[in-house]
């Protein structure tokens, strides 16, 4: 398990009620995806497997979000977002 210096400042920098969401969506990632790696994509903290994203999550003013990306054909990729 990868785990990058510029995520933790990331929820750092978060507000205070998005701090603990951030961390523990970090941890149940690497919880069920142990070879998921840390990352940073379009300014946002990324887990990725195999060089692909898999979740991306973020930390606004007033809610954090994360993004799952799928496939709903098996050719078109798609991703669902979730306020948290």
């Amino acid at each position: 398990m990868s785990r990058e210096p510029r995520i933790d400042a990331y929820i750092a920098r978060a507000q205070p009620f998005a701090r603990p969401i951030l961390s523990h969506i970090r941890e149940r990632v690497h919880a069920a995806v142990p070879q998921a790696a840390d990352a940073i994509k379009w300014s946002a903290p990324a887990f990725v497997l195999n060089g692909k994203i898999l979740i991306v999550m973020a930390a606004f003013k007033a809610h954090a979000a994360t993004a799952v990306e799928w496939l709903n054909d098996g050719k078109r990729r798609h991703w669902k977002y979730q306020n948290c």
